[in-house]
């Protein structure tokens, strides 16, 4: 597999694109006749694909394209610093509303050992 050398059909789409890469897989097949400008028949018979349709197949199968991954990947990366940061904030309250039950309740609050009487009143 190595990059076509030289511009040729699309053995997906039958386009001859300027613009795009393509993919020689180094295989041959029974591909169709197309018709082109000057009533030229070119026989497509190298499997030669261009980028824009491996990206389409590769979509089909859960590939995508590195930029989306690394700006997905940017954002997530945001996201936690900001929540970082929000749990940080939430940890000084925390911390903050501790000392102060601590000045209002200088001696531990202990449960009774045992469950009041109750006595009836006649």
């Amino acid at each position: 597999m190595k990059l076509a050398s030289s511009i040729t059909y699309c053995a997906s789409c039958h386009g001859q694109y300027l613009d795009r890469k393509h993919v020689d897989f180094d295989a041959y097949y029974d591909g169709p006749v197309i018709d082109t400008a000057g009533d030229i028949k070119v026989s497509i018979d190298d499997l030669i694909i261009c980028d824009e349709c491996l990206k389409n197949a590769g979509a089909l199968v859960g590939l995508f394209p590195a930029e989306d991954l690394k700006t997905e990947n940017q954002e997530l990366g945001e996201a936690l610093e900001a929540h970082e940061e929000h749990a940080k904030a939430l940890e000084a309250l925390i911390s903050d509303m501790e000392n102060t039950l601590s000045k209002f309740t200088s001696e531990k609050i202990q449960r009774p050992a045992r469950r009041p009487r109750f006595v009836e009143v006649t």
